[in-house]
């Protein structure tokens, strides 16, 4: 029996999100994608996820507050930043936020 995996997608570029979100589906991954960081973060206190994908630039909050949250409401959740920005000071926020990995778009 599989265990389901749930992802937290946090992007707001419609296209990409979709894209991430029917690639993780076709992978049997189980993925609650939200354009807006408000959205995420209510999820978060209502459900747990194992992963995060949280981009960074976000029409209503940073990536960075949602990680932050993230961390306090589900310390064990990995999460990794996706994110246009390419600026070794934004590299090195993300890691000391706690982010597993940091990926920058296009990729």
């Amino acid at each position: 029996m599989t265990i389901p995996v749930d992802i937290l997608l946090v992007e707001d570029d419609e296209n990409l999100s979709w894209l991430l979100r029917e690639n993780l589906q076709r992978s049997h991954y189980r993925v609650h994608a939200f354009l807006l960081a408000g959205e995420a973060i209510k999820s978060m206190s209502q459900q747990n996820y194992q992963v995060a994908l949280i981009d960074l630039m976000l029409p209503d909050q940073n990536g960075f507050e949602v990680a932050r949250t993230l961390k306090q409401l589900q310390p064990q959740c990995p999460f990794v930043f996706l994110t246009a920005v390419r600026q070794d000071a934004e590299r090195y926020q993300g890691y000391e936020t706690g982010a597993d990995d940091y990926i920058t778009k296009p990729f």
